[in-house]
């Protein structure tokens, strides 16, 4: 995946939540347009729509939902022992995302 920042996305927002919406029917409507302006901040290359939602809201949780920055500016963890320690909380909101509206905690 490689992102050309000079180019407008090409995909449109409409198309972006759609993608977001079938791939993760439970995220809150907060972090689904976080998500969206993450993707439609560029152009992007080698990558289809879905794959792209699912590697962005990964980052995304990881970066905003977690503690794994502050794991590496606080507590001196490389960045691999920080992916470790958070993997299990990203995998869960994750999978909390993906199940049907109403049937997962709101995070």
């Amino acid at each position: 995946m490689k992102p050309d920042h000079d180019r407008p996305c090409q995909w449109t927002e409409a198309q972006i939540l759609e993608a977001v919406a079938k791939i993760f029917p439970a995220c809150p409507h907060k972090h689904a347009r976080r998500i969206l302006k993450l993707v439609s901040a560029r152009h992007w290359f080698d990558i289809k729509l879905g794959a792209l939602v699912e590697q962005v809201a990964g980052n995304y949780v990881r970066h905003d939902l977690t503690d794994y920055d502050d794991l590496i500016d606080r507590h001196g963890l490389d960045p691999q022992e920080a992916r470790v320690a958070v993997a299990d909380e990203i995998a869960d909101i994750l999978r909390d995302w993906k199940r049907s509206p109403g049937s997962h905690s709101a995070r």
